[in-house]
């Protein structure tokens, strides 16, 4: 944080947690998003704002949801459990085993 505070802007993407955190992010987003726009008929852009709200939220475990995701379907369950377990970045204070500790396991 004090790189970041001193102008170094690119610090935290050179980590590669938090670039695999962001992969593991958005992974999940753009597959929970697909499920969701097969089998709903709202619209993309909707779909996408409560997917990815919801998603960012239950894998930083802040607790804040939008939309009961349990009504979305099994695998939009299913992909939140898996989110909710893999957790965010070591140092932060989010639930699941953290990035960095599946990375040293892989």
């Amino acid at each position: 944080y004090y790189q970041f505070y001193r102008g170094d802007g690119l610090v935290f993407w050179r980590s590669s947690q938090v670039r695999t955190f962001f992969k593991v992010l958005v992974a999940a987003i753009a597959l929970v998003a697909f499920w969701r726009w097969q089998t709903s008929e709202d619209s993309i852009l909707h779909i996408l704002r409560e997917t990815g709200f919801n998603m960012v939220s239950v894998m930083t475990s802040t607790g804040h949801i939008s939309a009961d995701y349990d009504r979305w379907g099994p695998f939009a369950v299913a992909a939140f459990f898996v989110a909710g377990f893999i957790g965010g970045c070591t140092g932060s204070t989010t639930g699941g085993i953290k990035i960095y500790r599946f990375q040293i396991l892989w």
